[in-house]
């Protein structure tokens, strides 16, 4: 997170400096597999609901295990924390636990901003890892040594002895055990840095790391604000050089001698704990000595500071940093502002001197619209993986601004994770091989970089994602997306899984589904929610919820000659009171529907619509009216969504992701949405519906005697109270599908693959 706002547009021109040039894929002449990723992941809390969170944070310990965590909310939110294993399924299913959250369920406060780093436990099943939590007012720190099923009891809630910060980063030593957390003192605007010695529990101050003397244009204001002047700095993560022991730490600010500009220079601020004290394992470190290095100055009038730099090392101790900034691209139609390429420079081996940096190079082909939240990681000599938000442009609007300061901010963004590698970066000619590695889309519309001066509704992806490296050399990514409900965002998982690494090893798949629950489901894509979970008029869940009747317990969609039917299960329609609205959004293709059902406030009528969700001006677009049904008796709500709705008339074989479904009472001011529930299958159109058994044979129906193929080993089969001794297993009238029965009607819950 970032606090910030922006007063001023920037106009793309031309960088000038060294020829930037785009160098073709090489890799089509390879025998390697091709790049791919394993379809993607939501990371879920136990009760199977998203907990939010736009800014992930992902690491990987040398045990391969991995852990994700991503801020739910300040100050009572939390930061919550995930054990990912994507090579097993535990007994639910899904390859991964939730752990709670490291602070708010341990007696603190935090979730404005999380991150993770990682130091060895040797001996041990998991390493150790350090997460901290933004309260704002300070940083809450915890630790784990089991993956996160235990933290310390209560979380440390003061980690910083500077009090009034933002966006931390962590890194770690192995070699010296130290954990280093940095952060944004909104005080004096510079970049203060912690160091901890137990496991990253507790962290004493060290030096600050921008050189007020010689960098003072990097401290121009208490907060960041972009496009403002003096532009003070914003600064990326920390990487550290385990030969050396020196910390890295970029940062974007105004040139040399240029305190009054924006922020059109990349430096890199070189930290060495090692030359004031003796550096040793386990002892407290000595004062780090800070060296700020310019790395890369564009013209005056551009802003290079749309997002965070991006940093990593590769094995070789070459450094490399990307960001994203302004320039004309003449792969696109129009020269809007902020046209936002990502750019990649490499230093010298061991070196991060002025004079040690090559020219910057893009690494996106120029052939999207917009790219922003670079992210790095390295390998081997040269082997380097870069990762970002890229978007082309639709036809419509999703109800977000036009371009204002930037292509990122145009409403018809359609918005992907664009994953690049190179086996030479470190080179003029690296060859970038880019695929998607988010199968499909994870935002519609803006993506506001400029805080909180954004637009409602332009900022729910934040400021960056995350990726790391596993031990086989294997990037694994954390992003998030709000595709599942607009405006709402979940954290998605996911790693490659074909293709190239980067430590010499390659990866032939299979790029299987990770217990994925929208992988197999029935033909008629039926779907469960929790009961008991809508909200009362405060927006809690217990004791009891306020509004039973709009508690959705399932759904499912079919097809009917004239359209797609979409049906709502709810927990007790016939008793709820009057003035009832279901809403259901779903996505065909890239674009946006809605059904809506509503009885009036006075149960004198009903009225059910249908639209999308935005013209080429923007806004919600009802296109009509339709057919539904409130039914009390069967408490289904359901509503038909015409074929003809899309403008060409919808074909059977379309495909319907992506719905969510949302409950309120009409009329009634200061409640929210009761209960918000997604059907968690990808519906076909035209799919033959799936008849659900009637008959299914429980328990106490199989231990019929006559159904026993060997009666004289079963004395009493009348009182065997165990289903696991049903010897008719070949009689379920249903031995194929994908989804099992459940839920008070029996609509099937999509089941996860087994295995893989």
């Amino acid at each position: 997170m970032r606090l910030r706002r922006a007063l001023l547009p920037v106009l793309a021109t031309a960088i000038a400096a060294a020829p930037l040039v785009y160098a073709a894929d090489t890799t089509g002449s390879t025998t390697a597999p091709a790049v791919a990723f394993s379809p993607p992941i939501p990371l879920y809390d136990d009760a199977g609901v998203s907990t939010g969170g736009s800014e992930p944070s992902i690491e990987i310990d040398s045990k391969g295990n991995v852990f994700v965590s991503a801020p739910a909310g300040v100050p009572t939110g939390g930061c919550p924390f995930w054990n990912v294993h994507p090579d097993r399924l535990n007994a639910d299913g899904l390859p991964y636990e939730y752990r709670g959250t490291i602070d708010t369920d341990r007696f603190s406060v935090g979730g404005g901003d999380c991150d993770i780093s990682i130091t060895d436990n040797p001996g041990g099943t998991y390493d150790t890892a350090s997460v901290t939590s933004l309260s704002l007012a300070n940083l809450t720190s915890n630790r784990t040594s089991d993956g996160g099923e235990t933290f310390v009891a209560v979380a440390n809630p003061a980690s910083q002895q500077v009090f009034g910060v933002d966006r931390q980063w962590q890194a770690s030593d192995r070699g010296l055990g130290r954990h280093y957390l940095t952060v944004h003192d909104l005080a004096t605007n510079n970049i203060q840095v912690a160091v901890s010695i137990d496991g990253g529990y507790q962290y004493a101050q060290n030096v600050p790391a921008i050189d007020p003397v010689t960098t003072p244009q990097a401290l121009g204001t208490a907060v960041y604000f972009r496009n403002t002047s003096p532009s003070g700095n914003s600064f990326g993560t920390t990487v550290v050089d385990p030969a050396t022991h020196k910390l890295y730490i970029p940062f974007i600010a105004a040139g040399p001698g240029n305190a009054g500009a924006l922020g059109h220079a990349v430096y890199i601020a070189e930290g060495d704990p090692c030359a004031i004290a003796p550096c040793e394992p386990g002892v407290p470190a000595g004062p780090i000595s800070w060296t700020n290095h310019l790395v890369y100055e564009a013209p005056e009038a551009f802003d290079l500071s749309a997002g965070f730099p991006a940093i990593a090392i590769d094995r070789a101790g070459t450094v490399y940093l990307a960001w994203t900034g302004d320039a004309d691209r003449a792969a696109t139609t129009g020269s809007g502002p902020d046209s936002n390429r990502v750019f990649l420079s490499y230093s010298r081996p061991g070196s991060v001197g002025p004079g040690d940096w090559s020219a910057p190079q893009p690494v996106d082909p120029g052939t999207g619209h917009a790219n922003v939240f670079p992210w790095l990681v390295a390998g081997d000599a040269g082997q380097v993986a870069v990762a970002w938000y890229s978007s082309v442009l639709g036809s419509t609007c999703t109800g977000s601004p036009g371009p204002t300061t930037g292509v990122n901010d145009d409403c018809r963004n359609v918005w992907n994770v664009s994953y690049a590698a190179s086996s030479a970066a470190s080179s003029n000619s690296p060859g970038w091989t880019v695929v998607d590695a988010s199968s499909g889309p994870i935002h519609n519309g803006a993506i506001c970089d400029q805080g909180l001066s954004c637009p409602d509704g332009t900022r729910t992806l934040l400021d960056f994602f995350d990726m790391a490296l596993d031990p086989q050399g294997r990037p694994h990514l954390a992003y998030a997306s709000d595709i599942r409900s607009p405006g709402t965002a979940d954290v998605h998982y996911t790693r490659l899984c074909s293709g190239p690494g980067l430590t010499g090893g390659s990866f032939d798949g299979p790029c299987e589904p990770l217990g994925v629950p929208d992988e197999e489901c029935a033909a008629d894509a039926a779907y469960t929610d929790p009961e008991g979970d809508a909200s009362n008029v405060l927006g809690a869940t217990s004791p009891l919820p306020s509004e039973p009747a709009l508690d959705v317990v399932g759904g499912r969609l079919t097809t009917e000659t004239d359209g797609v039917r979409l049906q709502v299960d709810l927990a007790d329609l016939e008793a709820g009171p009057v003035g009832q609205i279901v809403e259901q959004h779903f996505l065909i293709g890239t674009k946006e529907y809605y059904v809506m059902a509503e009885r009036a406030t006075d149960g004198s009528g009903v009225t059910y619509v249908y639209g999308d969700m935005g013209s080429a001006t923007g806004g919600r677009r009802q296109l009509g009216t339709t057919t539904g049904t409130f039914d009390d008796a069967a408490d289904t709500v359901t509503t038909l969504f015409p074929r003809s709705a899309t403008g060409a008339p919808l074909a059977d074989g379309a495909a319907i992701t992506g719905v969510v479904v949302t409950t309120r009472r009409d009329g009634v001011v200061l409640i929210p949405d009761a209960d918000v529930a997604t059907g968690a299958c990808s519906y076909t159109v035209g799919a033959a519906v799936v008849v659900e058994p009637t008959g299914t044979p429980t328990p106490t129906d199989s231990a019929s005697p006559s159904a026993d193929p060997t009666p004289t080993t079963d004395p009493t089969p009348t009182t065997d109270p165990s289903p696991t001794t049903d010897p008719t297993p070949t009689t379920d009238p249903t031995p194929t599908p994908t989804c099992t029965p459940k839920g008070k009607k029996g609509n099937g819950a999509c089941k996860p693959p087994k295995g893989g």
